[in-house]
């Protein structure tokens, strides 16, 4: 679990500084059109955190012998924001999907580490 402490601390180190100056990096890289798409922007970067910590956990999990134990958080991940763009109904604003794409990852990375708390608990 050393592993995926250290890619968790090292996403967060990317992400954060990113989340931060995304409002600036993009006009200035893509010009003032491109401002409406910041809230979007840091929406993903938010997401990508949740994504990245549970794509380790995954394949440590996979390394544990136990590989089928990430699938009730993808299926969870998949099934609410599933439903969530169904709620958002027919024209969402992009932000509301780049929110929703995060609450979904982050769903599944909770349920994830809880079942890997679960797993170490119960090996200990």
């Amino acid at each position: 679990m050393l592993f995926t402490g250290a890619t968790t601390a090292l996403t967060l180190a990317v992400a954060l500084p990113l989340i931060g100056l995304v409002g600036y990096l993009l006009p200035l890289l893509f010009g003032e059109d491109f401002r409406a798409g910041v809230p979007v922007a840091q929406w993903l970067l938010v997401a990508s955190v949740f994504l990245a910590i549970r794509r380790v956990l995954a394949n440590s999990v996979r390394g544990f012998g136990v590989p089928l134990l990430s699938a009730p958080s993808e299926v969870l991940s998949t099934a609410v924001f599933s439903v969530g763009i169904f709620l958002l109904g027919s024209d969402p604003e992009l932000s509301s999907v780049g929110a929703l794409f995060a609450v979904s990852n982050g769903l599944g990375c909770a349920l994830l580490a809880f079942r890997v708390a679960m797993l170490l608990r119960r090996r200990t």
